[in-house]
């Protein structure tokens, strides 16, 4: 008895000193996080999950790479998936300024000007992130496309890359929604989608309650958890409505939005068998619910993504939903869907109309008609 008591304890002795020594080797590489919620989830000015991917586009830009080449990262998602946010934040980090002595960014639709990559007189100061003379002579060049760079373009800015640090080291960043541009790249492309359920659950919840812990409201994270299974993941509607939910903290308020929900999700099934969120998160037309007493829906058309230092209309998306400031205009308005608290500060608008879906046959077509009709 005493012997197979002496071997279990020098059993555990050994496990816990090879313990001490996996440890030791864990703490030499960072903390990959699966479930973002305890750590800065409540904070709305950072950036939500994609830690992996971060870590991902950092370990292209701070490693050497294996060739003598341009190294190219092709990332590749579908609008408003979060492709120039993770680029910008990334490039917010110290040890990516500190590795690069410029950051250049060519916004979409900029490379169809050829001219802009010759970077005659002006031309540079306007395309600049960033500068600093301190770090190693080497290039970022960001490219934001929204499908794919034609050769003789390409071969002009590998050019220009390779011309301003002939030792080589710079590094370029393509962004699309087309997968056209994967060939781009020195390595395997990165694609980013939309957040899987678990994921966007946790951050429905936090846009709705904040800093409050939601285990003390039961009833509240259950209507919640109700209202996030109904928008199909879509960033938009959480955005919206998690913050209609945190400025109305009360429960008969959430009962209503979760009824305003369901019935908006059955209108649209009545007149097409696509869900309104899945036509939300790809900028298609929508008829969208208020709980303005003058009417249940208004038509989203005309999505658009602003500078923070471009102004923006005075009515927003929560002013129409709960019938606020009085009389809408007539016919066609802008309105403030959301501002963004994290890099690049986007402020997002859609141009909009107060007027009832038609629930009739062939409605979907008349739908996007009324959207063209918009633009």
């Amino acid at each position: 008895m005493l012997e197979e008591l002496q071997r279990m304890v020098d059993t555990l002795e050994d496990t816990m000193a090879g313990m001490k020594e996996f440890i030791f080797f864990l703490e030499a590489y960072p903390r990959i996080l699966r479930r973002p919620y305890g750590t800065y989830l409540l904070l709305d000015n950072c950036m939500f999950g994609r830690q992996t991917e971060r870590l991902r586009v950092l370990n292209f830009l701070l490693c050497p790479s294996a060739t003598s080449d341009l190294a190219v990262l092709p990332i590749v998602g579908p609008i408003r998936v979060g492709k120039s946010t993770l680029v910008e934040y990334v490039c917010r980090d110290e040890s990516v300024r500190d590795g690069f002595s410029m950051i250049m960014f060519f916004p979409e639709g900029s490379l169809k000007d050829e001219g802009v990559i010759d970077l005659k007189g002006n031309n540079i100061n306007s395309l600049v992130r960033h500068q600093n003379s301190v770090s190693p002579n080497r290039l970022l060049i960001i490219v934001e496309t929204q499908e794919d760079i034609n050769e003789r373009t390409w071969r002009r800015l590998k050019s220009l890359a390779t011309s301003m640090t002939p030792c080589g080291g710079s590094k370029i960043i393509v962004t699309s929604r087309s997968d056209r541009i994967v060939n781009l790249g020195t390595t395997e492309a990165l694609r980013l989608d939309f957040l899987p359920p678990e994921d966007y659950w946790h951050f429905f919840k936090s846009l709705a309650f904040g800093s409050t812990n939601p285990d003390e409201q039961p009833k509240l994270a259950a209507m919640t958890m109700e209202i996030a299974l109904e928008q199909t993941q879509c960033s938009k509607s959480a955005l919206i409505i998690g913050g209609l939910l945190r400025d109305n903290f009360n429960a008969r308020f959430w009962r209503i939005v979760l009824e305003s929900v369901r019935a908006y999700k059955q209108a649209h099934l009545l007149m097409s068998d696509k869900h309104p969120n899945l036509c939300l998160r790809e900028d298609e037309p929508v008829y969208y619910w208020t709980l303005a007493r003058s009417s249940k829906y208004f038509l989203v058309c005309n999505h658009h993504q602003l500078d923070s230092s471009e102004e923006v209309p005075k009515i927003s998306v929560h002013d129409i939903i709960l019938g606020r400031g009085g009389t809408l205009p007539r016919g066609k308005f802008e309105a403030l869907a959301w501002r963004s608290r994290i890099p690049p500060y986007y402020n997002y608008t859609i141009s909009c109309k107060v007027q009832p879906p038609q629930l009739t046959v062939g409605r979907k077509k008349r739908v996007h008609q009324e959207g063209e009709h918009l633009i």
